[in-house]
């Protein structure tokens, strides 16, 4: 299990569309595909919090239009991975994909979760119009891209850190700038058996 740094950008209705940070924990494991390729399967969580926002309306008493609370984003998936071994040292790059489920704080406005979906059934990144017409939480397709370093300690264990970028793959409404995305820097324990 390795605790992470986390840091997230997607568009939200209601929201200033900036970097979001927070952190959490990843817990991974690798197969041996072939002598040189490993399959990892990973799982993550990460919290980012996030404060109130209101109307910047200067004609009009300001009004929430976004709760405070936080994101819990949840993602799994797998991986190919390349280890070159230097000896002590193992540096890994893999690329592989999964999926994202972002929990939001109780929505206040339309397009935001628990909320009716805005025109063209466009809600909140992380979330898709429901059947009852109302946005809530879907699993969203991603890719990623990890580089580790680890020092073996011994046999059995080793102790490293991590960088892995998430490119978040969604329908964005319009006026968002480019791909979602989630980075994550962490350190790494492992054991081996």
């Amino acid at each position: 299990m390795s605790p992470q740094y986390a840091a997230i950008k997607a568009p939200l209705v209601g929201r200033e569309n900036r970097v979001r940070r927070g952190g959490g924990a990843t817990i991974e494991a690798e197969l041996r595909a072939l002598r040189w390729l490993f399959i990892r399967l990973l799982a993550s969580y990460s919290a980012h919090p996030v404060g109130e926002e209101t109307s910047s309306q200067s004609d009009a008493p300001r009004t929430p239009i976004a709760s405070a609370g936080r994101y819990h984003a949840t993602l799994f998936g797998a991986s190919l991975v390349y280890p070159l071994d230097l000896g002590r040292v193992v540096s890994t790059v893999d690329v592989g994909g999964g999926g994202m489920i972002m929990s939001s704080p109780e929505g206040l406005v339309d397009g935001q979760r628990g909320r009716p979906c805005l025109s063209g059934g466009v809600c909140d990144f992380g979330l898709a119009c429901g059947a009852q017409g109302t946005c809530e939480a879907t699993v969203v397709p991603q890719f990623n891209l990890s580089l580790a370093v680890d020092v073996l300690l011994g046999v059995r264990w080793s102790l490293g850190a991590q960088i892995r970028y998430f490119g978040l793959l969604s329908s964005i409404s319009d006026g968002a700038n480019g791909l979602p995305q989630l980075l994550t820097v962490g350190l790494r324990l492992g054991v081996r058996w």
